[in-house]
């Protein structure tokens, strides 16, 4: 007691009362608690504060007993200095609070259910991910009003396997928000102590992975999805390492080859003999690129299958990674009835080419024949009228003969190359007159212009005329002069034609929509009616004839 009180011997607090040394404030709560214990209470404990001779303040515990002594009560007084005590209870107290500053701002969700399954931890972080504050929370069934239905039997085996000592770590469950949304949860759960060391409770340390699951299942719902387009696609598709052995294949890889997936994977195409001999050295060059990280394709080649047929395949490669290997994805499409609808094709083609080359000889043919009659009819006619007619009449069935000539002779059998059919029409037309380039010239100006027979005809005929008129009436009493033919497509996707000659000119008044000349009538219904042209007269010099037509098409002609 003297070193309790700083006291240096017996005589520092002999008769002194015990109250001196009590705390001021604490008296009177002292005095109360010693009358009771002198009033007849056998036993009380009290916790105060006295005060040392230095002034030095310092918690104690009382422990009062009451007793009689010659037959006067009275109180039997044991004190004990807490100041060790205490000051352990501080530093528990600031832990604990610490701790709870700490679980209450943590970034992780915190909570805490007694060994009840009652919620009594709930930090700010819990708050968010649920919505729920922590006072509306606390007291209330963890297990029962915030786990789903499905996961409550395995959350409180978690709970109770904490409770009984026994820690969990990376336990998956969705917690109800109170929106009702489902919030995925990674939790870590701890068994909770007293300070004497008993179970009270666990706390769970989790982390909000609702998008890390989303994003997983979508993972995984993409995965599934690109199996089932992967299995059921009807093209083969094929994975193999870059040695050429196979890896995985799809249904159609197994109707292709006539060997199931489990026949093909593990065994390269040389060992199951997949290619012919002579295709083998073509298939490692593509292998090859491959390694290099080249895709491939598409290149054609012959399969053989497991019962022993061949088909023709189009194959393409592409390099990629799965899980981490090189492998290449190959992409391969059974062609053989494409190749077999081809070659028909290609047969039957060339059947109707032959076909219409030989109509476009017999036309030919029978043209000029048509032709050769008119002019063995001519020679009996004396009439000089008649005889022209007649040779007009010839001059246009060769002009017709002429593009079928042409066309039997083209490689391009559609398409008629007019440089050359013009130039052989003039020669043709200068033949039929007698005359020579030298005293009437012809120019011919015609740049890359090429028709199909819809227009090739009218056109043929138009020019026909025109060469004929110019022929016959522009140079009379054996003028000499100049006829030019120019033709060119135009940049509104047109074709221009001018027919002129420097000739004596056609006469005043003369309208080309009013001709009894049966040529020029000709030449006005073939521009308009048929090429659905325009034709524009230009006197100024000589006579000059400029059409322009679009190119018939021949739907519209069908």
């Amino acid at each position: 007691m003297l070193r309790m009180l700083a006291a240096e011997n017996e005589e520092d607090v002999a008769g002194k009362e015990l109250l001196a040394f009590i705390a001021p404030e604490q008296r009177d709560r002292c005095c109360t608690f010693l009358d009771d214990v002198i009033a007849g209470a056998s036993h009380l404990r009290l916790e105060t504060a006295f005060v040392r001779l230095d002034g030095e303040r310092f918690p104690v515990e009382v422990d009062a007993g009451h007793f009689v002594w010659r037959g006067h009560p009275g109180a039997q007084i044991i004190v004990r200095d807490i100041s060790e005590r205490r000051r352990a209870e501080d530093e528990v107290k600031r832990v604990a609070e610490d701790l709870s500053r700490l679980i209450e701002t943590a970034n992780a969700p915190i909570f805490g259910v007694d060994s009840e399954g009652q919620v009594n931890e709930w930090n700010q972080a819990a708050e968010r991910i649920t919505g729920y504050r922590k006072e509306e929370v606390v007291g209330r069934d963890l297990v029962g009003e915030f786990i789903s239905e499905e996961y409550q039997a395995a959350v409180k085996a978690v709970l109770d396997k904490a409770l009984g000592g026994e820690e969990t770590a990376n336990f998956e469950f969705p917690l109800y928000s109170k929106d009702g949304q489902r919030v995925m949860v990674l939790l870590n759960s701890t068994t909770r102590r007293d300070a004497q060391g008993n179970v009270v409770g666990v706390v769970g340390v989790g982390q909000d992975i609702t998008e890390r699951v989303r994003a997983e299942e979508e993972v995984k719902s993409s995965e599934r999805r690109l199996k089932v387009l992967f299995e059921f696609a009807p093209d083969a598709i094929y994975v193999n390492d870059l040695k050429g052995t196979f890896v995985d294949g799809n249904q159609a890889a197994e109707e292709l080859t006539g060997y199931k997936r489990e026949e093909l994977i593990g065994k390269s195409f040389l060992k199951l003999k997949l290619l012919p001999p002579s295709q083998i050295p073509k298939a490692a060059a593509l292998l090859a690129r491959n390694v290099l990280g080249q895709p491939t394709g598409p290149d054609e080649f012959t399969l053989n299958r497991k019962d022993g047929g061949q088909v023709s395949v189009e194959i393409r490669t592409f390099p990629v990674k799965i899980q981490g290997q090189s492998l290449v994805l190959s992409i391969a499409r059974d062609i053989t009835e494409h190749k077999r609808a081809d070659a028909q094709i290609k047969a039957s083609l060339a059947e109707k080419e032959v076909l219409l080359r030989e109509i476009h000889h017999r036309v030919k043919n029978n043209l000029q024949i048509v032709a050769s009659l008119l002019y063995l009819q001519s020679q009996k006619i004396e009439d000089e009228q008649t005889i022209d007619m007649f040779k007009e009449s010839q001059g246009r069935v060769k002009s017709m003969a002429l593009i079928h000539e042409d066309l039997y002779r083209s490689e391009d059998m559609a398409r008629i190359d007019f440089e050359g059919y013009i130039r052989k029409l003039v020669a043709d037309l200068y033949s039929s007159y007698g005359l020579s380039a030298g005293r009437i010239k012809s120019t011919i100006e015609v740049r890359g212009v090429s028709l199909g027979i819809d227009t090739a005809v009218p056109c043929g005929l138009v020019i026909n005329e025109l060469m004929t008129n110019s022929l016959k009436h522009a140079f009379p009493e054996g003028r000499a002069g100049e006829i030019k033919i120019t033709f060119h497509a135009t940049d509104d996707d047109q074709f221009e034609l001018t027919v002129s000659d420097d000739g004596v000119g056609l006469p005043d008044g003369f309208d080309i929509h009013q001709t009894a000349t049966l040529g020029l009538r000709l030449v006005h219904n073939l521009v308009e009616t048929q090429l659905q042209g325009t034709i524009a007269l230009d006197r100024s010099k000589g006579t000059q004839f400029a059409i322009k037509f679009r190119e018939i098409e021949h739907s519209r002609k069908v």
